[in-house]
């Protein structure tokens, strides 16, 4: 079960700060600004052996990307729906439900999107050419690959254990993935406010039940507003550790990457966040 923890959060909240260019908002991970840098030195200072790398962290940030439009699109979807009867609920039942599928389906294109940025950035394994490349559970433990031995032990440490803090959630959310992807399932968006929803494995046991996600007012039922901020704060602080962890093997300051940052009104993370980090205090 997923279990939030408050300084995670807190570490999360962290990673936004002021907007720029007339947004609220800003949001930078040490991942993607390494992922800036890599894109300099590829085209301005012409290192063509980071081609590559430059090509595999933009495809991965082009993911990450995915995850908050998908985010955004399930509230696009839900603002069309304001009278929630007859047809307008059955449409909100059927576009709602498969919208939270497609949100874990791009959490999983993104996980597997940072392996071979990982393997690539730390010489364990060359991915040009490559038609079919790693994916992450290439480089996870316990639950990996019967490949992830050997990809394994060529990354330092400190990426290895960047890599491992996943297995306090992804594991968990990856099993919703699959349920939702490849099990038999129901999967129940229902008519109160925002967005509230739960997944369910035969005989009805809900997959969503720690207590900070569910609301109020239902039985066992999940408020997405809520449990999509977490998960995304989760890969927000993973990027963080990771973007450290390669930028220290690649002999990069952290404080001399070129800077990366996305702008908006990001409220519907900030704030379903403060109030998870209330909720545990």
């Amino acid at each position: 079960m997923l279990v939030p923890q408050r300084d995670r959060i807190e570490r999360a909240l962290g990673l936004f700060g002021e907007g720029a260019i007339g947004q609220p908002h800003s949001l930078s991970t040490r991942f993607e600004c390494l992922g800036a840098e890599m894109s300099v030195r590829h085209l301005a200072l012409s290192q063509a052996e980071l081609g590559q790398l430059n090509r595999l962290f933009s495809y991965a940030s082009r993911r990450l990307s995915d995850i908050f439009t998908r985010r955004n699109l399930i509230d696009f979807l839900r603002s069309r729906f304001d009278d929630l009867s007859g047809e307008d609920l059955a449409a909100w039942h059927s576009f709602g439900a498969l919208c939270i599928k497609d949100f874990h389906a791009d959490l999983g294109s993104f996980m597997d999107a940072v392996a071979p940025v990982v393997l690539q950035a730390c010489g364990a394994y060359n991915t040009e050419g490559e038609v079919k490349l790693p994916g992450f559970p290439d480089i996870q433990h316990p639950r990996g690959s019967p490949k992830a031995k050997a990809f394994r032990a060529g990354l330092p440490d400190e990426v290895v254990a960047a890599i491992d803090t996943t297995n306090s959630w992804w594991p968990d959310v990856k099993v919703i993935r699959n349920i939702l992807m490849h099990r038999e399932h129901d999967k129940m968006v229902f008519g109160g406010p925002g967005v509230v929803f739960q997944i369910y494995t035969p005989g009805l046991s809900p997959q969503v039940v720690h207590p900070v996600f569910l609301w109020p007012h239902g039985h066992n039922v999940a408020d997405f507003r809520l449990y999509s901020a977490y998960v995304i704060a989760e890969v927000l602080v993973f990027l963080e550790e990771l973007g450290t962890a390669l930028a220290s093997h690649l002999k990069l300051s952290i404080d001399g990457l070129t800077g990366s940052f996305r702008v908006g009104d990001l409220s519907y993370l900030i704030d379903p966040l403060r109030e998870i980090e209330h909720a545990i205090a």
